[in-house]
């Protein structure tokens, strides 16, 4: 990775426009520049009169004295003007960056919590007309940046944004990259992503969700009809506290950016569920056979194990072939087998189907001693049968 550059808009405030707004400077150059004119014939016909009544026999001294002094008023104007549209051309870029920062084609915290498992393609994160101001004050271009490590913060929908990573020459987001995204000054969601000229290929992602932090590890892949989607892990935690923000808009560092990963080593605690399998329009999709979803309960141990295909987020398979072992512990079960079709998260409990209740233990340990499942599962074993 190349050069670490901050590049952000509150340092040009530290620039010398002391505060000056720019209609009333606007309105002051207009005026300087519109009466010009007269001001010059008003300083000469003061001057002229200055001379006449002070002697008319040293009106030529005094007229050559009048001439240099109107001269020195003259270059004082000049350099006000210069002075005013420098600093009219420095508000102007002010407000310009502002705006660009403001409104750059970056998802917001609830595109991406409802978007969470789709693509963000073409991405384009700035021109390569875009002008900002780095940590030191100067005026820089992005073009000079494109493939170092460039940090931007910027405001959208009362969020504050955190961009971590590279631009091609595209102007794209490209290989590591790392967003994090704060509201009322609590993390609402921290990605980890690694793009190709804008199209986000792999992922890691830590999201607030109904009261559960989610934490996801996925890819992208492609249908038969070229349609993208995710297939990977989902994991998700009960939430004990919120992240509270560390890194400052004004001058963010890059220490104090988060990782997914970092993230749920230090706050993610007791595990509701884990799935593995497609992501299809923000919902479990997986029509493949192999995906899962293990469900817990609050004393750690296994409520669900499902295997089979999922429709929309519920258990839906037409194959016969999907299972699942659950247990209810608002009603004391045992740990229940079926075998059969699913519809809408339900069991059909046709003439097709297989029940076992409780579950046999040769059944169990045929089921669960396959490795596919690569998560620990605390079984409640005195409600397996023998």
């Amino acid at each position: 990775m190349g050069r670490s550059v901050n590049l952000t808009v509150q340092k040009y405030i530290q620039v010398k426009i002391e505060s000056i707004q720019m209609n009333t400077i606007k309105l002051i150059y207009n005026k300087i520049k519109d009466n010009a004119i007269f001001i010059e014939i008003a300083l000469f016909i003061i001057a002229v009169f200055w001379g006449f009544i002070s002697g008319l026999f040293g009106l030529p001294d005094m007229v050559s004295a009048t001439n240099e002094l109107l001269n020195e008023h003259i270059d004082d104007y000049n350099s006000e003007k210069a002075r005013i549209e420098s600093r009219i051309d420095n508000l102007y870029l002010l407000n310009k960056t502002e705006e660009i920062l403001t409104h750059v084609l970056y998802p917001t915290a609830e595109s991406y919590m409802q978007n969470s498992n789709e693509e963000f393609q073409n991405m384009s994160l700035f021109s390569q007309n875009s002008t900002f101001i780095d940590e030191t004050g100067n005026e820089c271009n992005l073009s000079n940046y494109l493939g170092d490590s460039i940090l931007i913060p910027y405001k959208e929908n009362d969020q504050e944004i955190f961009f971590l990573g590279q631009i091609d020459s595209d102007y794209q987001w490209d290989g590591n990259c790392l967003i994090n995204v704060y509201k009322d000054n609590q993390l609402v969601i921290a990605t980890s992503a690694q793009y190709n000229n804008g199209i986000r290929e792999s992922y890691t992602q830590i999201f607030f969700d109904d009261g559960e932090w989610v934490y996801t590890d996925r890819e992208r892949k492609l249908d038969k009809t070229n349609k993208a989607y995710n297939s990977g892990d989902t994991w998700r935690y009960t939430c004990i506290n919120n992240y509270i923000q560390k890194i400052s808009f004004d001058s963010p560092s890059e220490n104090d950016m988060i990782t997914p990963s970092t993230f749920r080593q230090e706050f993610c605690e007791s595990l509701i569920s884990r799935y593995h399998g497609n992501v299809v329009d923000g919902k479990y999709n997986d029509t493949t056979g192999d995906a899962y979803l293990i469900k817990f309960l609050s004393d750690g141990t296994v409520k669900t194990l499902y295997h089979g295909n999922f429709k929309n987020g519920d258990f839906d398979d037409e194959t016969g072939h999907a299972w699942y072992i659950t247990r209810d512990k608002e009603k004391n079960t045992n740990y229940m087998y079926y075998m059969g079709e699913f519809r809408q998260g339900k069991t059909l409990n046709d003439g097709n189907s297989y029940f076992e209740n409780p579950i046999t233990r040769a059944t169990f340990n045929r089921l669960t001693s396959n490795n596919i499942y690569d998560c620990y599962m605390n079984w409640a074993e005195q409600y397996i049968g023998d």
